[in-house]
């Protein structure tokens, strides 16, 4: 058995390291951007290198050089662990047993990028991973097996990223494994008129809009949670802060979407339907604190997104 993996991050890291300890025939693809450094996410070129295993990074998905290479190398099938390009029409043609993307989210309702980020935003009760047969097109393939998990109230873009790429892992071990053992893969049509497509672009910009319901707001603010990434945004006396985390109050807002003021020291903002409570804020990369919350601000009440 022939595989290439196209690993990027720490899911592809970790799909690397386990085919690695099946001491499989496999080729490795990297994206140009991984630099074989760790950062936020682990670098699978750190260790390919480390463990003297054959990869390619070629500049391009079009470069003649890749082609070739995995022309030339016969493989049977290929996993896309992660990884940020797409793979064009003629290198998918290449694996005789197909081509297999683990997507971070429950197809076909979330096509595309930044899933877990949308799915909190929608409010949905579950998020998950697919693994589905690659085509020519972005994340319309035949789906093999969807996992799901449930949407904590606590969960955050950072924690429910984590959960999906947990499950991500388990699904390429599964159907690896099939492989290895010479079993049919099969899959199912998506009905492409279900679900959305969501672009490689931040949702709103990362901008807070107060006349949001409360709700929708606090499920922005966690969605956007992902650290070291910028958190959700809004503009106060021309300056612009991070708001972390708020809690939905149970009274209704009686002044417009975006007035705060301070209660008990405690910082307040009406939305269109209830009241918010501001539970942690960053300026310029810092934390305040709760008295560094209230030194911020010019005056006791103002509006928020007020350039």
């Amino acid at each position: 058995m022939k595989l290439v993996l196209f690993a990027y991050g720490t899911v592809g890291l970790e799909c690397v390291k386990y085919i690695n300890s099946k001491n499989l025939n496999t080729l490795i693809v990297l994206p140009p951007n991984d630099d074989g450094l760790d950062g936020h996410f682990k670098s699978v070129k750190k260790f390919v290198i480390d463990n003297d295993l054959p990869y390619i990074q070629p500049n391009s998905m079009n470069n003649e050089i890749l082609f070739q290479t995995l022309l030339d190398f016969n493989p049977n099938a290929s996993f896309s662990c992660y990884f940020p390009l797409i793979i064009p029409n003629n290198i998918l043609s290449i694996f005789k047993e197909g081509s297999f993307n683990l997507h971070g989210a429950i197809l076909p309702d979330y096509r595309g990028t930044f899933s877990g980020v949308w799915s909190l935003i929608n409010d949905e009760k579950y998020a998950g991973s697919t693994i589905h047969y690659m085509n020519e097109n972005i994340d319309t393939g035949d789906i093999v097996e969807v996992k799901k998990c449930e949407i904590d109230i606590n969960d955050t873009g950072y924690t429910l990223y984590e959960k999906t790429s947990m499950l991500s892992i388990s699904l390429f071990k599964k159907y690896c494994n099939k492989l290895i053992n010479g079993e049919k893969i099969s899959g199912f049509p998506q009905n492409l008129k279900d679900g959305n497509y969501y672009p490689r672009k931040l949702p709103y910009e990362g901008k807070i809009n107060w006349s949001w319901s409360s709700n929708k707001i606090g499920n922005f603010c966690r969605a956007l949670n992902f650290p070291p990434f910028k958190s959700a945004t809004t503009v106060v006396n021309g300056k612009e802060i991070e708001i972390i985390r708020v809690k939905s109050l149970k009274f209704k807002s009686v002044s417009s979407p975006g007035h705060f003021y301070f209660k008990d020291d405690k910082l307040h903002v009406s939305t269109s339907t209830n009241e918010l409570l501001i539970d942690e804020i960053k300026f310029s990369d810092k934390l305040l604190s709760s008295g560094e919350v209230r030194n911020f601000f010019d005056s006791t009440e103002g509006i928020f997104g007020d350039n």
